[in-house]
């Protein structure tokens, strides 16, 4: 026998219990990983989006559901692609 096949064989015992704590102990693990996917990950706290998403927060208190609508009779018998849209619409809004 070579020197690699007479270590495993001498130590598989030890090799198996290692393989298994690296195997398994991460996997034990996975239920207390946490992610956290919010905007305040995401921004630079210094950039004017981060500033202008804190005004958001404190004018209307959550980002959890935002509502956007408007009337389908803008689209009556004049096709989605010429009909206004309503992110223009949406933007008077912002600046009135």
């Amino acid at each position: 026998m070579t020197r690699i096949p007479r270590f495993i064989s001498e130590k598989a015992p030890l090799l198996i219990a290692i393989l298994l704590v690296l195997g398994v102990w991460p996997l034990l693990q996975l239920s207390q990983i946490r992610f956290d996917n919010s905007i305040d990950v995401w921004l630079d706290h210094r950039s004017r989006e981060y500033q202008d998403y804190q005004e958001f927060i404190r004018d209307y208190g959550s980002d959890d559901w935002i509502l956007i609508a408007f009337s389908f009779r803008e689209f009556r018998g004049k096709g989605i692609g010429r009909s206004p849209c309503p992110f223009r619409t949406l933007e008077k809004v912002e600046e009135g």
